[in-house]
């Protein structure tokens, strides 16, 4: 899957704008046609009726279009997302999540030791989309139904995590985590 970021989202709004552009660049021009063709003035009112049919319809697609892609964009960055919490070392991380105690949490931050490393990465990832959720990246309702249950069932080992990261680096990291968690 083609990888997601900002960059290719407001790509997304250049596109809603050109075809804006677009759309009232082509009304200007049939009015211009029509206008040369049939002239000025009370003889032609049908004119200005197809010129604001036009222009209505080019906004019309304008917003079909935006709307289009930024739902596309939504569904993409949340497939590249989904995918990345489905990797096998993700899943292990889930696995220890699931089963660790408060003292194997405490373990983890033991120096040298690789599971930690897997766990952050893991965390890392929920608060990246926790974050995406809540900024509307991506489609908040899905995010909940396919990854909600999953984190607050192990949600007291992802605050024992949070609360010895805490500890050791000073301050409190990932708040969207948090903030979904509750």
């Amino acid at each position: 899957m083609k990888a997601f970021g900002l960059a290719n989202f407001l790509g997304a709004t250049w596109l809603w704008w050109i075809v804006l552009i677009t759309g009232a660049a082509l009304g200007a021009f049939v009015t211009c046609a029509v206008r040369l063709a049939v002239g000025e003035g009370p003889k032609a009112p049908w004119a200005e009726l197809i010129t604001a049919f036009l222009a209505g319809l080019a906004f019309v697609i304008a917003l079909a279009t935006y709307r289009f892609t930024w739902m596309k964009s939504q569904n993409d960055l949340f497939g590249v997302m989904h995918d990345r919490l489905l990797s096998p070392e993700v899943q292990t991380a889930r696995k220890f999540l699931s089963n660790a105690t408060k003292e194997q949490v405490g373990d983890l931050f033991l120096p040298g030791n690789r599971q930690h490393e897997i766990i952050n990465h893991t965390l890392a990832l929920y608060e990246t989309f926790s974050m995406y959720a809540e900024k509307r990246l991506v489609n908040p309702a899905l995010y909940e139904e396919m990854w909600g249950q999953n984190l607050r069932s192990r949600r007291q080992t992802i605050l024992w995590f949070l609360e010895f990261r805490k500890a050791k680096d000073g301050f409190e990291s990932w708040p969207h985590l948090r903030r979904f968690l509750k």
